[in-house]
């Protein structure tokens, strides 16, 4: 379930290596499910700051003590 040998953005790492799901921080961020899986699946993709901003929040939220600066 977690990591799957598939390529992963910093972020799709870290939320591996914490067995963290995309789900629970998609929902405590509020964002669609195709977007949550291209930040966590897709290198190129570059999110606006507002979205990087709610899924760092959010990962607070959960306990995690992260920065933007880590995943961007």
């Amino acid at each position: 379930m977690y990591g799957l040998n598939k390529k992963r953005t910093k972020l799709g790492t870290y939320l591996d290596r914490n067995k963290i799901t995309q789900e629970q921080v998609r929902t405590a961020a509020g964002l669609q499910r195709e977007l949550m899986a291209k930040v966590c699946n897709d290198a190129e993709h570059h999110p606006q700051e507002k979205t990087m901003i709610r899924i760092v929040s959010a990962l607070r939220k959960m306990g995690y003590d992260v920065r933007m600066s880590d995943f961007w």
